[in-house]
């Protein structure tokens, strides 16, 4: 996440009030650039984003390190992939790839 149109895709996720249902309220234009400032735009970043293969943003995972023994992972997807998958394979792909890491 590193342009402008990160930022009109992020609000598109994030300002989603069906999206953000269980997570807190939808962000404001201004949360949205805090939020990529503070958090996908710092070395390393807290957040990365997802795109299919046509290159479409279709979320956002929370990946970094909590504490000393574990990580933090999550994910905000669009709502137009629910229900087909995506969490499911991103999910098992990050357990996969980082499982030699020897944090849970």
């Amino acid at each position: 996440m590193k342009t402008v149109n990160d930022l009109t895709e992020l609000y598109n996720l994030l300002s989603d009030e069906d999206v953000m249902e269980f997570i807190e309220p939808p962000f404001s234009w201004e949360k949205i650039a805090d939020f990529l400032n503070s958090v996908a735009l710092i070395d390393p970043p807290l957040i990365y984003a997802v795109e299919d293969f046509s290159q479409k943003f279709i979320e956002y995972v929370i990946f970094h390190e909590y504490d000393n023994d574990s990580f933090e992972f999550g994910w905000i997807l669009n709502k137009i992939y629910w229900g087909k998958g995506y969490a499911n394979e991103l999910t098992k792909a990050f357990i996969k790839r980082n499982s030699n890491i020897g944090k849970t």
